[in-house]
């Protein structure tokens, strides 16, 4: 057990000892709430106005108009891969050609029925609506019967 009395004495009721009567300073409060808000909000718009302008003005200059050898030297060679005749492997025979003129080739034979690739018609079935919900959906938003 606490010796209890090694404590200080409890302060005894002093009748001079009173509360604050008076009212509080609500226009200071007010001054002082309306301050803050406005110091706030200046200091949010000029951060905003800093790394929204200048920063942005920055990364600009510095990453989208800074040019990369190797990039430009890639842009190339992707241009000419795509609008030039060339060989792809030589020896094997294989060769590239432009990409308009592979559409072209690749429309005209659509057309006439000849895909490089096995593709069957298929008639779409009366009834068929692909607007139409899943059966799975259409189940769970039937309300069951009950016999």
């Amino acid at each position: 057990m606490a010796d209890l009395s090694k404590l200080p004495p409890v302060a005894e009721f002093q009748a001079d000892i009173d509360f604050d009567r008076s009212e509080p300073q609500t226009r200071g409060i007010f001054v002082f709430t309306v301050a803050t808000v406005l110091f706030l909000v200046l200091t949010m718009a000029g951060i905003g106005w800093f790394f929204g302008d200048k920063f942005m003005a920055v990364y600009e200059r510095e990453v989208l108009e800074a040019g990369s050898e190797v990039f430009d030297q890639v842009r190339a060679r992707d241009t000419r891969n795509l609008t030039t005749y060339g060989y792809v492997d030589e020896s094997k025979g294989k060769v590239r050609i432009p990409i308009d003129r592979a559409m072209e080739l690749l429309a005209a034979e659509a057309a006439a029925g000849k895909l490089p690739y096995p593709a069957k018609p298929t008639e779409v079935k009366p009834g068929d609506d692909p607007a139409a919900p899943a059966p799975a959906e259409a189940a769970k938003a039937a309300p069951a019967e009950k016999h």
